[in-house]
């Protein structure tokens, strides 16, 4: 499995970021490729 994290949003374009984030999980599906899409919310600390 490969994991990769990008993170679009206000201040953000694409992890790694400079600053402390915290990451809460919302919603999850599953996509007809087999991926999956998770809705984050990112707060910076």
């Amino acid at each position: 499995m490969t994991t990769i994290p990008v993170f679009l949003g206000t201040g953000i374009e694409v992890l790694p970021v400079s600053e402390k984030v915290s990451v809460t999980p919302k919603t999850q599906r599953f996509l007809r490729s087999g991926a999956i899409e998770i809705l984050l919310d990112v707060n910076i600390d």
